[in-house]
């Protein structure tokens, strides 16, 4: 507890906490609140702040995807400060927070049109949108237990033997690279709902009777979260093996073993690239401020 009131964590907070303050308001205002009604949407929009199509869909997807992330962010924040004495449930405390984009992307994406806005009959698109959704719950299901099952990464992040050799690693990395790359495909062979004009609501008839400016940039901004979910796990996972595995097998060949960890609350001593690939941040800016505010 001491450890939170000095300097450092103080200003930490505060970095975190003004953004969410800020953007909760910012999208609570008329024009944005209105995230599955796209018809009030257009009504509340602010006359004085008119923007042609399709900036209205694209600012309030962007809006709603940052405070999403930065109440990911704060709530891991919470978790990995409360594990970071226990290696083993520090591993593991991301895993469930991965599961609120896909939550949030499915009903808010492709799942709205298809089963709440009702996709018209000649829509060429309906097998591509069901095919996101299935490769997207699917891929992620998988991730999730190679890195929950106590014998794939968990282990693999608790062996001395490096990373590389890990199948359950190569198999999480396999995973996400063929979600990526099929989620690129379905998006960039849509007949309708790809990027670019027409976005009138005349002119399409998969996008819930045309609000393509919608649908388009939730659709997009899932992939960006799994582009950005590779990069931070596998820094994360890496961190993980450096405090586990990595310190059994620095300590077996006479290096530095990170095996004792002081009692939660006091202050320890570390290195930048150590705390950079120890603690997780669902923004890797915010990763940066934060270990800019800390002195080692």
């Amino acid at each position: 507890m001491v450890a939170l009131l000095t300097p450092a964590c103080i200003g930490f907070l505060f970095a975190l906490v003004l953004p969410l303050a800020w953007v909760t308001a910012l999208v609570l205002q008329p024009g944005l609140q209105s995230v599955f009604n796209f018809n009030e949407t257009l009504q509340q929009w602010p006359t004085g702040c008119a923007v042609n199509q399709p900036f209205h869909g694209l600012l309030q997807a962007r809006m709603w995807a940052l405070f999403t992330g930065l109440w990911m962010e704060t709530t891991m924040v919470i978790k990995t400060t409360r594990s970071f004495t226990r290696p083993a449930s520090f591993g593991k405390s991301g895993a469930a927070t991965s599961l609120v984009p896909l939550i949030l992307g499915m009903f808010m994406g492709p799942l709205q049109p298809l089963a709440f806005e009702g996709i018209d009959a000649q829509c060429p698109d309906t097998a591509r949108l069901i095919a996101y959704i299935v490769i997207a719950i699917g891929s992620n299901g998988i991730k999730l237990a190679l890195r929950l099952h106590s014998s794939l990464i968990p282990a693999a992040v608790a062996s001395p033997s490096p990373l590389s050799r890990s199948r359950a690693l190569q198999a999480w990395l396999a995973t996400s690279l063929v979600e990526i790359l099929s989620l690129e495909v379905i998006l960039c062979t849509a007949v309708e709902l790809r990027s670019g004009p027409p976005f009138e609501s005349h002119s399409t008839t998969c996008a819930a009777q045309g609000f393509k400016e919608f649908f388009f940039p939730r659709l997009r901004g899932f992939v960006y979260f799994e582009y950005a979910q590779l990069v931070i796990t596998a820094l994360w996972v890496h961190g993980c093996w450096q405090r586990q595995g990595g310190a059994t097998a620095r300590s077996s060949t006479g290096g530095i073993a990170l095996t004792s960890l002081p009692p939660r609350g006091t202050l320890v001593h570390t290195t930048f690239p150590h705390y950079c690939f120890s603690f997780y941040s669902a923004s890797l800016r915010r990763e940066i401020i934060g270990v800019f505010f800390l002195r080692f």
